[in-house]
């Protein structure tokens, strides 16, 4: 955020939105200085349209044409004990992976906005520009997580918020009760089993679908664009390997359909967002997304 009127810095893909898509972000999210700009962000967005649908016939087959290397040797060793983390094991364990390094301007790129004040924040812990520098910040198990708050809302529920909208449920899962969990059994009792519900963030690995020879972006696109914005043109990631995308791949992914981001000849890519001829600027009012979890029990009888 910046001086004056308090607000995010955006940057839209609006040459790949629908208009009523574009003004209605403007009219519910935006400031009001540039809600007044409605009638020239209406006008650029016919431009960037027509430009979309020459990029389409003028680089067909573009995705499918994208550079994929193995990781150097030097890196290897650090990728297998990635690999075998158990927090990877577990995010990763619906398809086969590997470590690939890819070109960062074909990927296809699901999404339709870009936070510019987070992408700065992440162009600056960048630790370098070779591969070997860039692992832990593209493909490490256990990223230093966004900001996270939490409030006790109710008796059964608990109310948490991030600046990231990646926070999400992450399940509850049954545990061997310890210590540090009878000393917060407020409410007394003797207790002999717990659940955890876990509260995160998405897997932290830069990751990307394979189908074929295109890789459809699908975690790391703020990190992507910040290292992209360094002049970076290749990094590490995780590749998932889908055999069969009727079954393996979303049916939709972030608004968008799989035809199109398999079949079209020319979907939407990571280099389209470094267009100025597609994208626009917008200032964001300040916002969080929350998320609330809750429990209850039921006690019943039943047969012995």
């Amino acid at each position: 955020m910046s001086n004056g009127t308090p607000h995010f810095r955006y940057r839209f893909l609006m040459g790949a939105m629908p208009l009523n898509q574009l003004t209605g972000t403007v009219r519910l999210m935006c400031i009001p200085e540039d809600i007044d700009r409605l009638p020239q962000i209406s006008q650029a967005w016919r431009g960037a349209s027509a430009r979309m649908v020459e990029l389409a016939n003028e680089e067909a087959g573009e995705p499918d044409d994208i550079a994929v290397e193995d990781p150097p040797a030097a890196v290897r060793d650090r990728l297998a004990e990635i690999e075998a983390d158990p927090l990877f094991k577990a995010s990763f364990s619906a398809t086969p992976t590997s470590f690939k390094v890819v070109e960062i301007d074909k990927l296809v790129a699901p999404q339709r906005d870009v936070n510019l004040d987070y992408v700065a924040s992440l162009q600056a812990r960048i630790p370098g520009t070779s591969i070997d520098e860039l692992v832990e910040f593209c493909v490490g198990a256990r990223a230093a997580p966004p900001d996270l708050k939490m409030l006790q809302t109710a008796q059964n529920q608990m109310t948490f918020s991030s600046l990231s909208l990646d926070l999400r449920f992450l399940g509850g899962f049954p545990k061997p009760i310890g210590e540090d969990d009878i000393s917060v059994a407020h409410s007394g009792g003797q207790p002999v089993e717990a659940v955890v519900l876990l509260i995160g963030f998405g897997a932290a690995p830069i990751n990307a679908y394979a189908v074929g020879p295109r890789l459809v972006l699908s975690n790391g696109f703020h990190r992507i664009v910040a290292l992209r914005s360094a002049n970076i043109s290749k990094v590490p990631m995780v590749i998932q390997h889908v055999a069969n995308p009727e079954i393996e791949f979303p049916d939709h992914y972030l608004g968008l359909s799989r035809a199109y981001l398999l079949q079209q000849a020319r979907p939407v890519l990571v280099k389209d967002f470094f267009d100025a001829a597609l994208t626009v600027e917008l200032r964001l009012k300040p916002r969080r997304k929350t998320l609330r979890v809750a429990w209850v029990s039921e006690d019943g009888i039943g047969p012995e």
